[in-house]
């Protein structure tokens, strides 16, 4: 069986990841949660796909925002390549219906897919100097000796590449009616920061790089961030991250077992109720561990858990 995870190194090597850069960095908009858990062909199939929906539109986002088509190796750049970046085997077709060109995601406006030609190869500051406001060359600008190193003299006429439409162009996070294409700019620039949520491409490379975590970890980490307003952490009951991020609950409740168990997560819970009733309980809160290093190798299962009581030992303090 052909080896489907990579490591580490690996997948740092294939995108040329700039670690101690500013590479790690990157928003994504919260309003995509919305637009995934309410699409009905996204949401049909036995196993929702939205966490699978959302992890390419991260990693595709995150290799247009950092022109990575003009550094990393030209094979490394094909679709087979991004599915194997996930975690996903190259020979798998079980989501092409989400990625295909016309497929969910461009349906959507999530994204647009172009030939190879409008692929950004180098990004700069604008003429300001302001690094979160990025300029792209496009490797149809390219000079032509620079495209045939870059390619080696292999065809790219078949070759496409994913525009992250929600980080370039138009955006209504709020919703509002009557609002005009170009009120709202995408994610990539200073206008496109509200209702926006930040994880990072080193939580990514975490996820998909640790069998225990995966996919629908980075999915769950990311819808709890997106929920942060501005606030450092969120209370949210169990019944709601489900409701709000399309994710069953057996898959909710081991993707939050193992995050924690890492580190990546830190949850204060609140006790659970059985037969409850009329009696409401607290929900639980939830806080990113943001800096990598403090994050562990290896699962340690020593984390707060809550208990579980049965309503008629719950006090009240009425009456007596």
């Amino acid at each position: 069986m052909a080896k489907t995870q990579l490591t580490k190194s690996e997948l740092e090597g294939i995108v040329e990841y700039d670690y101690k850069g500013r590479e790690n960095y990157l928003l994504m908009p919260n309003e995509m949660f919305e637009m995934l858990v309410k699409d009905e062909e996204l949401n049909k199939k036995k196993a929702p796909h939205v966490a699978v929906a959302y992890t390419y539109v991260f990693l595709i986002t995150w290799l247009y925002r950092y022109a990575k088509y003009g550094f990393m190796e030209l094979e490394n750049t094909t679709h087979k390549a991004i599915l194997k970046m996930m975690g996903i085997a190259e020979t798998n077709k079980e989501y092409n219906y989400i990625f295909k060109k016309g497929g969910v995601l461009d349906r959507l406006g999530i994204t647009a897919t172009h030939s190879f030609a409008k692929a950004p190869v180098r990004w700069f500051p604008d003429e300001y100097g302001d690094y979160g406001f990025p300029q792209f060359m496009l490797f149809e600008e390219w000079d032509n000796e620079i495209k045939k190193m870059l390619t080696g003299g292999t065809t790219l006429k078949r070759r496409q590449v994913k525009e992250p439409l929600l980080a370039t162009g138009f955006r209504n996070p709020l919703n509002e009616e009557g609002v005009e294409e170009g009120d709202y700019v995408g994610t990539f620039y200073d206008n496109g920061k509200d209702c926006t949520h930040m994880v990072g491409m080193n939580a990514f490379i975490k996820c998909v790089t640790t069998k225990d975590l995966g996919i629908n970890a980075f999915y769950i980490l990311s819808f709890l961030r997106s929920r942060y307003g501005k606030n450092t952490d969120v209370s949210i009951s169990l019944d709601t991250i489900s409701a709000e991020s399309g994710i069953k609950p057996s898959t909710r409740d081991f993707a939050l077992k193992m995050l924690k168990a890492y580190h990546m997560l830190f949850c204060l819970p609140s006790n659970f109720c059985l037969e409850r009733g009329e009696h409401k309980t607290e929900s639980s809160t939830y806080s990113l561990v943001e800096v990598s290093r403090e994050w562990n190798d290896k699962p340690i299962f020593n984390f707060p858990t809550r208990k579980v009581y049965h309503v008629t030992t719950h006090v009240d303090n009425v009456g007596g």
